[in-house]
């Protein structure tokens, strides 16, 4: 029998034994869906605009001298303009960050029987697939990263009823070699 490594720190009551992790990374850096952030960037504009000038125009009602009978108007408006600013510098400003620095919270790990992807955006989160020796295994290749599928899921469609996902590694530098020993290991568990 091999003598296997011991798992790295952190994946010690993760791992079964006898699994060894082969690769792990992470999506490259940069935008995954750039029309879809740019569009819900300009739906988030009249938001964020209507609410500064609702709220801008509170203020000043606040603050200028000689309207003192209009003062409740003024801060019923500033606190009404408050939520329209909040969601539209969401959508603007925080629908650019999250798509910026989405590649920090993915994590992708295969062994030598499944592959994990962890996200950590609102919460920490780790799934597992097994690689199976019939499991159908593809890479796309793109101008960002490429990607390696896997593995399928199947999961609620609202009234539809169910839809299959694809499940993989998205956005990967090295998709060809991450391809490679998946096949490697599907000809292995077949053999």
């Amino acid at each position: 029998m091999r003598d296997t490594a011991p798992p790295p720190p952190g994946w010690e009551d993760i791992l079964s034994e006898g699994e060894e992790i082969l690769w792990q990374g992470q999506p490259v850096r940069g935008l995954r869906q750039p029309l879809q952030t740019i569009a819900l960037s300009v739906f988030g504009l009249p938001f964020l605009a209507g609410g500064l000038a609702c709220s801008g125009a509170g203020l000043l009602g606040l603050f200028a001298p000689g309207l003192s009978p209009h003062r409740l108007e003024a801060a019923i408006a500033l606190v009404f303009g408050l939520p329209f600013i909040a969601t539209g510098a969401l959508m603007v400003f925080g629908t650019w960050y999250k798509a910026l620095t989405a590649h920090r919270n993915v994590f992708y790990t295969l062994t030598n029987r499944r592959g994990y992807i962890a996200t950590q955006f609102w919460k920490r989160r780790l799934t597992s697939f097994p690689i199976g020796p019939a499991g159908a295994v593809s890479l796309d290749t793109g101008r960002r990263g490429d990607t390696v599928w896997f593995a399928e899921q199947s999961r609620r469609a609202g009234k539809r009823g169910y839809t299959t996902v694809r499940i993989g590694f998205e956005d990967i530098a090295d998709g060809a070699a991450v391809w490679r020993l998946i096949r490697g290991l599907q000809d292995r568990q077949s053999a």
